[in-house]
This record gives structure tokens, C-alpha cells and sequence, in this order.
């Protein structure tokens, strides 16, 4: 992490976005690997859980 630059915190970004200044490591992390949600369906009580 000694190597990584991340921009101001004034940015108008900074409200909107809460990860902002890593967003575009966040976007390659998620075109590399994907996003994954794995869910549990009980049919005896319809519940279904992540």
C-alpha cells in the first residue's frame, strides 16, 4: 500500500461515491474475479439466506 496515490478528499466525489479514490482498483478487481453472491434456500421455512 506504500506505493498507491490516492487523490484529495475534497473532491465532490468524496460524498457521493464512499469508495471513491480506489474505485478504479475496485472495477478491475471486479472485471478480474466477478462478482459473487451465493444464497441458501430453506424450502421448509422460505427463507432464503447469503
Amino acid at each position: 500500500m506504500q506505493h498507491l496515490d490516492f487523490p484529495d478528499n475534497k473532491s465532490p466525489a468524496a460524498k457521493i461515491d464512499r469508495v471513491w479514490k480506489i474505485r478504479p482498483i475496485v472495477d478491475t478487481l471486479q472485471q478480474t474475479f466477478g462478482t459473487k453472491l451465493f444464497l441458501r434456500y430453506y424450502p421448509s421455512t422460505s427463507y432464503c439466506i447469503k
